[in-house]
C-alpha cells in the first residue's frame, strides 16, 4: 500500500465521508452552533474553531446561530 501524505481538498474530504455514508448506511450527525457573545464582538475565530471541533467528530453543521445580545447579568446571592 502506497502511503499518500497529500492534503485532501474539502471536496476529497466531503467524498470520502459520502463514500463511507453509504457503505454504513449511517447518516451524519447534525449539530447546531450557538455563540453568544457580547455586542459589536468578532466571533468569526470563535465560529471557525467551533466548526472545525465539528469537522473533527465528522458532525455535519446544520445552522450556526450567532447572539449578539450580551451575556446576561449575574443573578443577586439569594440572603
Amino acid at each position: 500500500m502506497v502511503r499518500n501524505d497529500t492534503p485532501r481538498t474539502p471536496q476529497e474530504q466531503q467524498r470520502r465521508r459520502n463514500i463511507s455514508d453509504a457503505a454504513t448506511g449511517v447518516e451524519r450527525f447534525r449539530v447546531i452552533v450557538y455563540l453568544c457573545t457580547a455586542p459589536g464582538a468578532d466571533c468569526a475565530p470563535l465560529r471557525a474553531q467551533c466548526e472545525d471541533y465539528a469537522a473533527t467528530y465528522g458532525w455535519t453543521v446544520a445552522d450556526v446561530i450567532e447572539d449578539r445580545a450580551g451575556l446576561l447579568p449575574r443573578r443577586a446571592a439569594r440572603a
